[in-house]
């Protein structure tokens, strides 16, 4: 397995660090010369990028775990497609909230449940596939982490995901 590094990845952390310490430092310096207004706006502007970094690492970091994690190969049964529908409601707004479930048994009989996203589960060649039918699984775990890559059906050499 080829080691990834991804060093665009580590340049914008640095990059977004650099940018607090540059408000905060800038800040300071305002406070120092009596500008109170500016200062205000540095510090408001070095808040929401703290901020928003610790909104935004719970995502970052599943997606990075998606991308570098090794592929794992497994010959599976598929035994179940299903989908879930929640009414998700805004203020006056309604939509629905939908997710694409696959479950497959590998050979050990162990079940793991994949949620994947619209487009491998509406695919012309997925419609195809049956429940219980066997193929190759292509995925990435970590922990209780799961990433769907794509299924490879017995029945069919066309690859799904």
């Amino acid at each position: 397995m080829k080691k990834i590094f991804n060093w665009f990845g580590l340049l914008v952390i640095f990059l977004y660090i650099a940018f607090i310490i540059v408000a905060k430092l800038l800040g300071d310096k305002m406070e120092i010369s009596g500008n109170i207004q500016i200062r205000n706006i540095f510090y408001a502007v070095a808040l929401m990028l703290s901020i928003s970094a610790f909104a935004l690492l719970p995502v970052i970091w599943d997606r990075t775990l998606g991308v570098l994690l090794p592929l794992k190969f497994d010959h599976v049964i598929l035994v179940d497609k299903s989908v879930e529908e929640r009414y998700v409601r805004h203020g006056a707004a309604h939509h629905v909230a939908t997710k694409f479930f696959l479950t497959f048994q590998f050979e050990n009989g162990e079940r793991k449940y994949f949620c994947v996203n619209s487009s491998a589960y509406e695919s012309k060649v997925f419609f195809l596939v049956l429940p219980y039918e066997s193929g190759k699984l292509c995925y990435k775990e970590q922990g209780k982490h799961l990433y769907f890559v794509s299924f490879t059906p017995d029945s069919t050499d066309k690859e799904i995901g």
